[in-house]
């Protein structure tokens, strides 16, 4: 009897060791007060889009002048260098085809260049065309962008806002227009496309004389158009002059000036918020003092007519040739308060 409850109590002892430890292995209950995550920023998603060089589909004609990939700012060109002749800038650039018609173009050539920046794709289309002189080459600019004439890079550049930027070196015009999303970061970035592709070409040149003659230091900022036929007037540059001046028929001024490849024609509009409207004035130069002389006669006698001949006939005013140069103004209202047209007759040569 004393043998079995030995027994017992041996086997009791074990069995109350064992449970002992189960117990300390359970885990700990979890506390019932719940933590919530922190907040954590979401990371900007990569671009789906993977960049891939056109390079070596490049046109060999143009390629030298476009640099390449991933060479400025990490620019990739994503679209090959193509090009042609003149009659490719209605399919390059339909918007300016037809006010760029009139000047001397003798090639044009294009690429596209993409980036990426915070997960999104920036684009800049660039585009060059090449004229047979550099007075062609600033009048292409000069009427496909409004605003004064800076010298940011090339002989002289324009901007549009942050997407555009104009620039003529030499006998090459060139357009740069981008999109994307961080406006500042891209801005930096078209600048610097631009400039190297501006920067690599060897011709020098600048602003046409007639032009060099209304932009002179004691003559107020303007917007300056050079132009061999005034249906470029309708173009960006120019729709808001036209408007002002009141030309309706662009294709009579332009026989009654004799208008032509052969002559220089700049048109100048100041403007100052005290005066009723812009004042435009334009010069003129032609191959020969006759030819010049025989506009102003004929201009003249239109003028003096007894019917009056609308607004621009009302508000025109010339002024007898000096050799080859024939200066007039389309504003005569604001003229007479502005008091430019004797600064601009004593500039010619």
């Amino acid at each position: 009897m004393l043998f079995r409850l030995l027994i017992f109590i041996v086997v009791a002892y074990g069995l109350l060791i064992v449970g002992c430890g189960k117990e300390e292995n359970k885990p700990k209950q979890a506390s019932k007060i719940a933590r919530k995550p922190a907040k954590l920023s979401k990371p900007t998603p990569p671009s789906s889009k993977k960049l891939i060089p056109a390079d070596d589909k490049d046109d060999p004609r143009f390629a030298l002048l476009f640099p390449e990939s991933d060479k400025v700012a990490g620019w990739i060109k994503t679209s090959p260098v193509t090009g042609g002749g003149r009659e490719k800038v209605s399919s390059v650039l339909p918007q300016l085809a037809d006010i760029l018609k009139p000047f001397a173009i003798e090639n044009i050539s294009a690429a596209r260049y993409e980036r990426i920046y915070r997960g999104k794709v920036e684009q800049v289309n660039c585009c060059l065309i090449r004229a047979k002189n550099s007075d062609d080459a600033y009048g292409m600019l000069s009427v496909s962008c409004p605003g004064p004439d800076g010298a940011q890079f090339g002989d002289v550049t324009r901007t549009l806002g942050n997407s555009q930027t104009f620039s003529v070196k030499g006998v090459y015009f060139g357009i740069f227009q981008s999109k994307g999303e961080d406006k500042a970061h891209l801005r930096k970035g078209l600048e610097r496309l631009a400039a190297k592709i501006m920067f690599e070409i060897a011709s020098q040149g600048g602003p046409p004389m007639v032009v060099q003659m209304l932009t002179t230091e004691d003559m107020p900022q303007a917007t300056v158009l050079f132009m061999r036929n005034l249906i470029s007037i309708t173009g960006p540059a120019g729709k808001n002059i036209k408007k002002a001046i009141g030309l309706s028929n662009v294709e009579s001024m332009n026989k009654l000036l004799e208008l032509g490849k052969d002559v220089d024609f700049a048109l100048a509009s100041y403007e100052n918020k005290d005066w009723p409207g812009p004042d435009v004035l334009w010069i003129a130069k032609y191959p020969t003092a006759k030819q010049a002389f025989a506009v102003y006669t004929k201009y003249r006698k239109i003028l003096n007519r007894a019917s009056p001949g609308g607004k621009l006939d009302e508000n025109t005013m010339i002024k007898a040739p000096r050799g080859r140069f024939l200066l007039g103004c389309w504003s005569m209202e604001t003229e007479s308060l502005a008091h430019l047209m004797g600064k601009a007759y004593e500039h010619l040569p």
